[in-house]
């Protein structure tokens, strides 16, 4: 549920969203969701970040985007009702290889993967950016690519934090402020209301900045007036964009996995990602076993653990977490994690 869509009756800044739309548009709740943004959508006040396959996936674009005839679909109902539309493409906090990320880049603006439609992004989301400043020459480059390819490409990065590293020690010579500066945009909280609400502050790199630079992602907020508080808490934490849900983790953005493969498929490639961090320390996966379908708010959605109700592990997960605490530490300690 998307509640954020009732902030713009708050009397309060900031008054932009940013919506993580990872779910399909084809059926379901998917469906609901996409129609509910096209609704909404009009000029400089919703951001929509597209998400078709962990990035654009293998063109052309997923026929329920862009509908085969390339003229109609509910992607371009979108950019047409005014909003502004990011493609999705992730980093693996700067150890994906740069020439895969710059390759995805150049599947969401080429005319083939968008079915000849009048349509290209207006900008492009860089989720799991890293913290280091050690990095930042990567993603120079990777803004360096995407103003190449529309030179009004909005580019929004997503640390989810605003704690910043210097791996390098100071040899690479970057600062906070020039961090601050690498994109249009970052997201510098992502995380659960009640963490928003009670832990969050903005650093003096941050308050140093326009607010435009910045926006929070908040999910697992159940309330209408906790959301009503977060909303007036980002305008005194200059944030200019906002997202709120009551969806909680593990999954509070979409999209579902659509099977059990799919499931070890992703915490083998999310772990791995994460246990490559310098400044990661372990894991540990929480919902082991599966609440019952018939509990209160969980009809449609289990918790999806690694075992069923009944305590008969999914086999597929059972092997994917044996393998990733096997390989932990020849993960963590890899040459190219340094």
């Amino acid at each position: 549920i998307l509640l954020a869509f009732s902030w713009t009756t708050v009397d309060a800044e900031p008054h932009r969203l940013i919506v993580p739309a990872y779910g399909n548009p084809c059926c379901g709740e998917g469906r609901e969701f996409w129609d509910a943004l096209i609704d909404v959508a009009r000029p400089s006040v919703l951001d929509v970040i597209v998400n078709p396959h962990n990035g654009p996936g293998t063109g052309p674009i997923d026929v329920n985007y862009i509908h085969r005839d390339g003229r109609t679909g509910p992607l371009l109902d979108l950019a047409a009702a005014g909003a502004t539309v990011l493609g999705y493409v992730h980093t693996q906090w700067a150890r994906r290889d740069l020439d895969d990320v710059l390759a995805d880049i150049d599947q969401y603006y080429d005319a083939a993967y968008n079915r000849h439609a009048d349509f290209l992004p207006h900008g492009v989301f860089v989720d799991e950016m890293s913290n280091d400043l050690r990095d930042l020459d990567y993603y120079r480059s990777i803004a360096r690519h995407i103003q190449a390819k529309a030179t009004a490409a909005a580019v929004v990065g997503n640390p989810g934090t605003t704690s910043l590293v210097d791996t390098s020690h100071g040899a690479a010579g970057n600062t906070a402020e020039q961090y601050a500066r690498v994109f249009d945009q970052l997201v510098v909280f992502e995380g659960q209301g009640i963490t928003y609400r009670n832990q969050f502050v903005a650093p003096s790199w941050v308050k140093a900045e326009p607010a435009s630079r910045f926006a929070h992602i908040i999910h697992s907020d159940p309330s209408a007036e906790k959301m009503e508080l977060n909303i007036r808490l980002a305008a005194s934490r200059n944030a200019d964009t906002l997202f709120i849900t009551d969806d909680v983790m593990p999954n509070p953005y979409g999209p579902l996995a659509k099977n059990q493969e799919q499931r070890a498929e992703w915490i083998r490639e999310f772990a791995e990602s994460a246990l490559a961090r310098p400044d990661f320390v372990g894991w540990h996966l929480c919902g082991t076993l599966d609440t019952w379908n018939s509990m209160p708010n969980k009809e449609a959605k289990q918790h999806s653990g690694l075992m069923t109700a009944t305590g008969e592990f999914y086999s597929e997960m059972e092997q994917a977490v044996r393998d990733i605490s096997t390989r932990m530490y020849e993960i963590a300690l890899a040459p190219e994690n340094d």
